[in-house]
């Protein structure tokens, strides 16, 4: 230890990363970690007291991404997962629509594609388990985070 405070190197454990002097600043090394997709390669400069750091995504492509936007979540891949949501969600894409029949939403299950569209998205043929009517809905409603459709309604009158 007193060898590296002889050559200026300066390491603190700090929730399982490494501070690191590098150049007399002190940074949060980050090499070899994992965010998301990401894995950091190396440090790679800092331009207007931000780091950037050389990373390598899952699917292959090469980034330069900042530290902050890595460990804040801002950034979770090179971009290939954004493109890969908006084909779940049956937005256009350069490539084709990702087919969810057979999928189950809650207590809907998807039994096929129809040739609608609502804005943009995908309309879908389902079938609630409750035996109504089959219904449709667009994959945006299916898909959604905040607020999915997971019945026909059934759901709801049953409170």
């Amino acid at each position: 230890m007193n060898q590296a405070l002889k050559l200026g190197w300066i390491l603190l454990v700090h929730q399982n990363l490494w501070m690191i002097n590098m150049g007399g600043k002190n940074r949060i090394d980050i090499t070899g970690q994992r965010f998301d997709r990401i894995l950091v390669l190396s440090y790679n400069s800092t331009k207007n007291k931000i780091t950037y750091w050389n990373c390598i995504c899952d699917c292959g492509k090469e980034k330069l991404i900042s530290g902050a936007s890595l460990r804040n979540r801002c950034t979770r891949s090179c971009g290939c997962l954004a493109h890969e949501i908006r084909i779940m969600k049956g937005k256009k894409t350069k490539k084709k629509w990702v087919d969810i029949t057979g999928q189950r939403f809650g207590k809907l299950v998807v039994l096929g594609y129809t040739d609608d569209r609502k804005r943009g998205y995908a309309i879908w043929r389902v079938q609630c388990d409750c035996g109504s009517p089959e219904k449709t809905y667009c994959t945006a409603s299916l898909t959604s985070r905040k607020h999915p459709t997971r019945s026909c309604g059934c759901l709801w009158r049953k409170r």
